[in-house]
């Protein structure tokens, strides 16, 4: 478990503001996850968080103390941005914040908070020289507008492009770019405040990238004001990089008296890492994560680890390494998430319904957290927990129906990932399923050794079920066994049901998701072996099965067959699948558009000579070569 600084009892759950857009051509695109995106699975990768302290023109300004707190948050032991990253990726990212110094802005604090409040009667002016914070319709301010005033958006680019313009007038002399990308990989402006910003303003803490843009792009997203017509944010440059990524932190939400609090700087950078909100932006009463995962929120002001299914999703865990299938009932060993300890962080649970619901389950083994003062998670010494995830649901857009290519978690529409919890049954017979895993009260996802939870699921049971997220019973049940002397613990999973799962699958299929992601997909769960893949620009003569899983035209990805897909790049042309069904190697090669990188048909291919290549939509037409172990050990001969 990672070390606690002194927590103070502040809730630090993370409310993200769409505050950026994206002007790209002629479509603005809301950047509301707009990271790095995933990192590259097996590379080490060192990144750097270059941290401004900013002032105001009327404030106080920040004193040593201030400084070295901010400091201590960001470097300052396990807890802290570093530590915290590098325990959470195992070791993949390596986090150093540099201090690029100390600035003065031109205006004051209110230039940066809201000019108006809703009343009865629309809007009341509070704050003269604050920004334009109304919504409009057709042009008339109104609180049931559906377009926002740009000029929260055109003041936080012109406070970013200010803050770089003094650095560079100071002489830079410090790296920014730790990656070699040509953009600085962030920049973390800390802004010196005695309170806590709401939560909607400007200067609340958020990720965003910054973008050089004309206001007149705005307006597809935005109420541009006249004022704005003409306005521009010219491209700005640390040095000789690029601005990218930024963070926006205010100090109370660092450091407030004696307590120190890494939570959300933490939340924050995982952003520019590629993680989600897994909290709803729309439905302020619904919790489908809670604390169990840092993205959706933290109590205290200690940074909770994400679950393992978002360390996957930013390339911290692997499957077939980290996440590991289950394919039969049985116990199985865990050390808690938190513990560092193990190299299997969770297991995955795939059905037969996958290819056609795209939902898949995942367990994983949490520790107690005390968080201070009478607060704590109240897991009784650890426990299990089961979530469903539908990795579809991160793309839907904010109108809540279509997809679209940003990754935005369970901020619209049905949740990406929903932990299960126990609810109760009334006086009536109806079940009534308890709505909050948090503050307190995350026991209620917690399968353990505490009397009435120590099972979960299973078949025709009311409520407390595993189930889709239609209510479709899997009829899988999940409970708790013991704990163990080396720190893990065990429990026993179930298949209540008559699961038919085909000894041999068809072809796999090769589509483009919703999500705009090149996916590959069995057809059929498999109870052993592996998808060996090799994605190649090349179309290799006399290529084969066993050359493919040995690795000998390139590096391979793993993938247990049992996890029923596999995400491809899409970058190569060609992609080549070893399926080992147990008995026998099976090759498929599929061909990409190379101008596109769209789905065409896959290519009859004998002896490295391509018969036909014909473009469709979506689904690839794979070959299937299909060759015994004992004649493919040939090849490694030649």
């Amino acid at each position: 478990m990672l070390e606690n600084f002194s927590p103070g009892l502040y809730n630090c759950r993370m409310k993200r503001v769409i505050a950026t857009v994206f002007a790209v051509f002629s479509l603005v695109v809301f950047a509301v996850s707009c990271g790095k995106g995933q990192i590259d699975k097996g590379d080490d990768k060192k990144i750097i968080n270059s941290a401004v302290f900013v002032n105001f023109a009327s404030g106080e300004g920040f004193t040593n103390e201030k400084t070295e707190r901010a400091k201590a948050v960001f470097s300052s032991g396990e807890n802290s941005l570093e530590g915290y990253i590098s325990f959470a990726s195992e070791g993949k990212i390596s986090v150093s914040t540099e201090i690029l110094g100390e600035i003065t802005l031109d205006n004051s604090s209110d230039y940066y908070m809201p000019a108006y409040a809703e009343s009865e009667e629309g809007y009341e002016l509070i704050n003269e020289v604050g920004y334009d914070n109304r919504t409009y319709k057709g042009g008339t301010p109104d609180p049931r507008g559906d377009k926002q005033s740009a000029e929260a958006f055109l003041r936080t680019e012109e406070l970013i492009a200010e803050v770089v313009q003094k650095l560079n007038e100071k002489g830079l002399k410090t790296n920014t770019d730790g990656d070699n990308d040509g953009a600085a990989d962030c920049i973390t402006l800390v802004f010196d405040l005695p309170f806590v910003p709401a939560a909607d303003s400007l200067l609340w803490a958020k990720q965003g990238r910054f973008l050089a843009f004309n206001a007149g792009e705005l307006g597809a997203a935005y109420y541009v004001d006249d004022k704005y017509s003409e306005t521009g944010i010219k491209e700005q440059k640390l040095g000789n990089k690029s601005i990218n990524d930024y963070i926006f932190m205010p100090l109370p939400m660092m450091a407030t008296g004696e307590n120190l609090s890494s939570a959300a700087i933490c939340h924050e950078f995982l952003h520019v890492l590629g993680a989600a909100d897994l909290y709803s932006y729309t439905d302020k009463g619904k919790e489908a994560v809670g604390e169990l995962d840092i993205m959706a929120a933290s109590y205290g002001g200690i940074p909770a680890m994400p679950l393992s299914y978002t360390r996957y999703k930013i390339g911290f865990l692997s499957e077939g390494e980290n996440v590991a299938p289950i394919l039969k009932s049985g116990e199985y060993d865990l050390f808690s998430t938190e513990s560092g300890k193990g190299k299997i962080k969770a297991y995955k649970l795939v059905l037969p319904e996958f290819s056609a619901r795209k939902e898949s389950f995942y367990i994983e083994y949490r520790e107690k957290i005390d968080y201070g003062e009478g607060l704590s998670n109240d897991f009784t010494g650890g426990a299990f927990i089961v979530y469903r995830v539908n990795e579809d649901n991160g793309y839907v857009s904010p109108d809540g129906r279509t997809y679209g290519s940003n990754y935005l978690g369970n901020a619209y529409g049905e949740s990406e990932v929903y932990v299960f919890r126990f609810g109760k049954t009334n006086s009536s017979g109806d079940f009534t399923e308890n709505e909050t895993v948090s503050k307190n009260n995350i026991s209620h996802a917690a399968i353990s050794d505490k009397t009435g939870y120590t099972s979960f699921g299973g078949e025709g049971k009311k409520g407390n079920v595993i189930c889709y997220s239609d209510g479709t019973n899997t009829g899988v049940s999940v409970s708790f066994k013991k704990r163990n002397e080396n720190g893990s613990a065990t429990f026993e999973i179930k298949f209540d049901r008559n699961v038919k799962t085909p000894a041999e699958v068809d072809k796999p299929t090769v589509f483009k998701s919703r999500s705009g992601k090149i996916t590959l997909f069995l057809d059929a769960p498999m109870q052993s072996g592996n998808m060996y893949i090799f994605e190649s620009d090349k179309l290799i003569s006399g290529v084969t099965a066993e050359g493919v899983a040995s690795g000998k035209y390139g590096e391979t990805k793993i993938i247990p067959a049992a996890f029923m897909r596999a995400e491809i790049s899409g970058e190569k042309n060609y992609v080549y699948v070893a399926e080992d069904t147990g008995g026998e190697l099976k090759l498929y090669v599929y061909a990409l558009k190379a101008e596109e990188k769209s789905i065409v048909k896959g290519a009859l291919v004998t002896g490295g000579i391509v018969f036909a290549v014909a473009a469709i939509s979506i689904v690839i037409v794979a070959v299937v070569m299909a060759k015994k172990r004992k004649s493919a050990a040939d090849d490694n001969g030649k």
